[in-house]
């Protein structure tokens, strides 16, 4: 019966401990870093625009509402083109993505701050403030 007891326990912790790793999400903000010259690329200047997050094999992307007056307006097209390309990305293989996206670290567009949440807390809605699915 204490035998039983126990692994009724375990099975209650793994069933816990699963419940809490779905509600756990990863996440990765990427931020604009207009570059002026490319000898002097500077971070001072970067802006949080994207954020990915990565849920249960799926990614979710959201932009800042204004991230077109953020861009510059060289930067522009290829950012608006990156954001219609990442969906169909994600579909063909997304953990290769967001691996990807939480390393970069050259041009326009550099990784931010990359962290994991539990969607029903504070920090969820701290994260995405600002930002709208794109």
């Amino acid at each position: 019966m204490a035998q039983e007891s126990k692994s009724e326990e375990s099975e209650s912790a793994m069933a816990n401990s699963h419940r809490v790793r779905d509600l756990s999400r990863r996440f990765c903000v990427i931020e604009y870093r207009p570059v002026r010259d490319e000898s002097k690329e500077s971070a001072c200047d970067s802006r949080a625009i994207l954020l990915v997050i990565e849920e249960e094999h799926q990614l979710q992307f959201f932009a800042t509402a204004d991230f077109r007056s953020i861009v510059h307006k060289a930067d522009l097209e290829y950012i608006e083109q990156l954001l219609k390309d990442l969906p169909m990305r994600a579909r063909r293989d997304a953990k290769v993505l967001f691996d990807q996206l939480c390393s970069l670290s050259v041009g326009p567009l550099i990784t931010g701050k990359v962290g994991t949440f539990d969607a029903n807390s504070a920090d969820f809605e701290q994260i995405c403030a600002g930002f709208i699915s794109v």
